[in-house]
């Protein structure tokens, strides 16, 4: 692959790729952020203004494979680094946290890695950003018919990895796996090798896009708050004096009007490059890498549709367990409510804080608050 080059081989704009390759290899140098002592994950300082989280799922062999790369580079891997900026929540299902170190020494015979590094890699860089989830808490109830259907075949091919197909099924998250069948039960489609080989490009789009979007946010929040804040200085002026405010804004116009016209030409001149800058090297890119990321997530269902299950808790869970994995802090039962799509079935306060309650995939944190998925840290204590 070209590095002028994005994982979909198109060419990459010249201020993004710069500035993509400063940020990936920056950020794949920094620490490991860990959940707090409340067990809340650490929140990014600006991707929070920016979208929503993206959420992956991802198999034991994926993992695996993730932890003999990571202990062979220098810095952190895609998957690790994105997790680590928040721009990914990565979910693992109880199984699959089980199996990594339960199938490390198989692994490696096969593929000749050292597993005492595999181990320390996954230990010291994925398992603290790992939102594990456990595996009765995600059921066939709270898919429609034609994902259930798709399950219980898989469940004839392979029983053990249902509840991965079944978490990123219900969270609507990408789902990172080598094994063709699960891919089917997730996407409703066979997968070509090259997806199935290929998922860290998958990773990397998403990576971009999270990058990308923050300095889109910047660019165009930045000028908005100059405009505000001039507006409440003019507003507080105003209270103070409107006296000296209608004689410093004479005072401007005056000076206004003494400037030559070509500097009004070079100032709209300016102002437009800056606008075709912003557009063509910021957000066409940052819109391509979150379109093509969210090309593998798995097809979703209406909430009509999701409304209208059997067991409207199940509706309900699906629904809170949707919305909750993009959210950038845990939220609060009321919070949560607000946020929720219409289901046309109860979904107040009350009836959200009884669904987070009742089900182990929903981890509470301090002060009422909830997230999807427990910390290594505070894991079946």
């Amino acid at each position: 692959m070209s590095p002028d080059s994005d994982p979909q081989g198109e060419p990459l704009e010249s201020f993004a790729r710069g500035f993509l390759e400063k940020q990936h290899t920056e950020h794949g140098l920094e620490p490991i952020r860990y959940p707090d002592e409340s067990g809340r994950f650490p929140k990014p300082l600006l991707q929070r203004f920016v979208g929503r989280p993206l959420a992956i799922v991802a198999d034991t062999n994926v993992l695996l494979g993730d932890c003999v790369t990571g202990y062979k580079k220098v810095g952190h891997t895609v998957l690790v680094t994105g997790a680590n900026s928040g721009t990914f929540h990565v979910f693992c299902p109880e199984h699959v946290f089980n199996e990594v170190p339960e199938k490390c020494e198989e692994f490696c015979a096969k593929t000749k890695a050292d597993p005492k590094r595999l181990l320390d890699c996954w230990c010291s860089k994925v398992v603290p950003k790992l939102r594990i989830v456990p595996t009765e808490a995600v059921q066939n109830e709270m898919l429609v018919n034609e994902e259930r259907d798709r399950v219980e075949f898989f469940r004839t091919i392979d029983p053990d990895d249902i509840p991965a197909v079944q978490l990123s099924l219900t969270i609507g998250a990408v789902f990172l796996s080598k094994d063709p069948p699960a891919w089917k039960a997730v996407y409703g489609k066979e997968a070509e090798n090259e997806i199935l080989n290929k998922w860290v490009n998958v990773l990397i789009e998403g990576s971009n896009a999270g990058e990308m979007g923050t300095v889109a946010f910047m660019t165009s929040t930045l000028p908005a708050a100059a405009v505000v804040g001039t507006v409440q200085f003019f507003s507080w002026a105003v209270k103070k004096s409107l006296l000296i405010t209608g004689l410093g804004l004479l005072a401007a116009a005056f000076g206004a009007s003494r400037l030559p016209a070509e500097f009004y030409g070079k100032a709209w001149n300016v102002t437009k490059s800056a606008f075709a800058f912003a557009g063509n090297e910021i957000y066409a890119p940052y819109g391509r890498y979150l379109e093509n990321f969210r090309k593998f997530e798995p097809p979703q269902p209406t909430w009509e549709e999701v409304g209208a299950l059997q067991n409207r808790d199940a509706a309900l869970t699906r629904a809170c367990l949707y919305r909750l994995a993009r959210a950038y802090e845990p939220l609060s039962a009321r919070e949560l409510a607000d946020e929720l799509p219409y289901l046309g079935i109860g979904q107040g306060e009350q009836r959200v804080r009884q669904i987070l309650s009742g089900n182990s995939a929903f981890f509470k944190t301090d002060r009422g608050k909830w997230q999807v998925g427990w910390p290594s840290t505070h894991w079946k204590k």
